[in-house]
C-alpha cells in the first residue's frame, strides 16, 4: 500500500511540474479557444454595442467612488507630490472645508443647468447626469484647462521658476518661524487644523498653499522686472530686453501667454502622439447672431476643413453663405477656436462645426462611440431650415490650437494645462452667457485643490471690479 502511495505522489509531482512548465502556453491556447468561442455567442453582439461614452462613463464612477485607475494626474507629477488622502488620520486632521470640498459629488452649476435646459430640453436632461474628472494625458473628446500662471509654477516644481517660487515659500515659512512679521501662509479660515493640515504634507493642501505664496512670490519678481523700465511719453512702462536675463524673458512670456489664453476651456477634437494634438476653445464667443460678414468668413472656412476635403467635396460649392445665413443668421453659436482673434475673420482661416447628432450626413465622430461629431453643415443647414433641430444644436469654431507630437504632454507636465475627462454633453453645451464661467464650473466639478483654486480665482475677480 506505501509503495502504491509512493507512486502516485510522484506521478502527481510530476504532474504539477509538467503543468508548471507549459502552462504559459495551455493559458494562451485555452484563453485563444474561449474568445473564438465568445465569439459566436451572441452575448459578445451586446458587448460591442458599449460606447467608449459608456466607459468613459464607468471609469468617472470609479474616479468618485476614489479608487485609483491607471490615468490619473500621478503619471505628470513627481511622485513625491503624490498622496492618498483615502486613510481616516489624514481626513481628522483636514480642514473641514477641504473634507467638504473632496466629498462633494461633481455636478452642473444649477443656473448653467437650467440655461442649458432653456436651450436644448434633451442635452439640459443628459447634464444632469454629466461628470467630470482629472486624468493623466490628454484624451479625443477630453478638455484642457488652462491653469492661473500661480497653478503653473506650483506644477513646474523641476523648472527654474517652480524651484524659486519654492525657495521663496522656504524663505518665508523661516521668517514665520522665527517670529518675524511676514505675510501669514494662510491668509484666511485659519484654524488649528489648518496647521496640522499643512504639517501632513497632502498633495491637495500643499497646491493651495503653494498657489498662495505663488500670488506673492510673482508680484515681487514682476516688481522687480518693472523697475527695469523707463515711461514713455504715452505713460506706458517699456523695458528693454537687452535689460533682462533669460529667465526673466521667461517668465514675462509666460505671463503674456497667460493673459491671452486666460482661463480657456479647450475640446480636444484630434490627439496622435506621432502627429500631435488639436482643439478648439469652448468658453470664447463670438457672436450669437451672425451678419453677412460673419456667415461669409464660416461658410467659406468651412469650406476648407479637413473633413470636407476626405469626402472629396472640397472643389464643389457645397456651401453657400447666403443659404448659411438664412438657417443660421439670427440665431448662432460661433467661438474663437484659438487666441489669435486676427484669424476670427480672416476669410482663409479654417472653422469647424461641432456637434451631438449621430445621424447628420457627411458627419464624422471625433472617436468612436465618443456621441461627439464634426462637420455635416449642408445637412445642419437644411434640418435648422425645416426646424428639425435648433441653430443651438451646433457649435461653430474659427480657427484653432494645433501642438506637433509631444508639445502638449510637456505644456502639461509645465502647468500650463491640466488635462480632464468629461462627459459629452459638458462638450457640447452652449457657453453663451453663463451665469457660472464655464473654467469655474468645471474646476468646481473636479473638487480637490482646483476647486479651492476657483474659489479664490473668483475673489481676485471680484475685487479688481471693486477697484475699478
Amino acid at each position: 500500500m506505501g509503495k502504491i502511495s509512493g507512486i502516485v505522489f510522484f506521478l502527481l509531482a510530476s504532474l504539477r511540474l509538467s503543468l508548471a512548465l507549459h502552462m504559459p502556453s495551455l493559458i494562451s491556447n485555452s484563453r485563444r479557444q474561449f474568445f473564438l468561442l465568445k465569439a459566436k455567442e451572441p452575448q459578445e453582439e451586446e458587448m460591442e454595442s458599449s460606447t467608449t461614452e459608456d466607459w468613459r462613463a464607468f471609469r468617472a464612477r470609479l474616479v468618485e467612488k476614489g479608487l485609483t485607475t491607471t490615468i490619473t494626474a500621478s503619471s505628470v507629477r513627481p511622485p513625491s507630490t503624490t498622496v492618498t488622502v483615502s486613510d481616516e488620520e489624514a481626513k481628522k486632521k483636514t480642514p473641514k472645508n477641504m473634507l467638504n470640498i473632496l466629498n462633494e459629488s461633481p455636478k452642473c452649476d444649477p443656473q448653467n443647468l437650467e440655461l442649458a435646459r432653456q436651450q436644448s430640453a434633451a442635452l439640459g436632461q443628459e447634464l444632469e447626469e454629466s461628470w467630470a474628472h482629472e486624468i493623466g494625458y490628454p484624451e479625443v473628446g477630453g478638455l484642457l484647462l488652462r491653469l492661473p500662471l500661480e497653478m503653473q509654477l506650483v506644477v513646474a516644481a523641476n523648472t527654474y521658476w517652480g524651484k524659486k517660487l519654492r525657495a521663496f515659500a522656504e524663505t518665508e515659512k523661516k521668517r514665520e518661524e522665527q517670529n518675524a512679521p511676514p505675510p501669514m501662509l494662510l491668509e484666511e479660515e485659519e484654524d488649528d487644523d489648518d496647521e496640522n493640515a499643512a504639517t501632513l504634507g497632502m498633495t491637495y493642501l500643499n497646491d493651495v498653499l503653494l498657489y498662495r505664496v505663488a500670488g506673492r512670490f510673482l508680484k515681487q519678481e514682476l516688481d522687480r522686472i518693472a523697475q527695469k523700465g523707463t515711461i514713455d511719453s504715452s505713460g506706458r512702462l517699456v523695458v528693454d530686453p537687452r535689460s533682462l536675463s533669460d529667465p526673466d524673458k521667461a517668465l514675462l512670456d509666460m505671463r503674456q501667454q497667460y493673459l491671452e489664453s486666460w482661463q480657456e476651456v479647450i475640446l480636444i477634437v484630434e490627439h496622435d502622439p506621432k502627429i500631435g494634438c488639436r482643439g478648439v476653445t469652448l468658453n470664447r464667443p463670438a457672436a450669437s447672431r451672425a451678419d453677412q460678414r460673419l456667415s461669409t468668413a464660416l461658410a467659406q472656412a468651412l469650406s476648407a476643413d479637413e473633413i470636407v476635403k476626405e469626402q472629396n467635396l472640397s472643389n464643389k460649392k457645397i456651401i453657400d453663405a447666403s443659404s448659411f445665413d438664412s438657417a443660421f443668421g439670427q440665431r448662432i453659436a460661433a467661438y474663437v477656436g484659438c487666441p489669435d482673434r486676427s484669424k476670427v475673420m480672416n476669410q482663409k482661416s479654417q472653422a469647424m462645426l461641432i456637434h451631438g447628432i449621430a445621424d447628420l450626413e457627411n458627419a464624422r465622430e471625433l472617436s468612436p462611440g465618443l456621441g461627439i461629431f464634426r462637420g455635416g453643415l449642408t445637412d445642419a443647414i437644411q434640418r435648422v431650415k425645416n426646424k428639425q433641430n435648433d441653430p443651438f444644436d451646433f457649435r461653430f469654431f474659427l480657427g484653432s490650437y494645433e501642438w506637433g507630437p509631444g508639445e502638449i504632454e510637456k505644456h502639461i507636465a509645465h502647468g500650463v494645462y491640466k488635462p480632464v475627462a468629461c462627459s459629452r454633453a459638458i462638450a457640447l453645451k452652449q457657453c453663451i452667457a453663463l451665469p457660472q464661467p464655464m473654467w469655474h464650473e468645471i474646476a468646481d466639478m473636479l473638487g480637490g485643490s482646483i476647486k479651492e483654486v476657483s474659489r479664490l480665482e473668483l475673489m481676485k475677480r471680484n475685487d479688481s471690479s471693486a477697484s475699478s
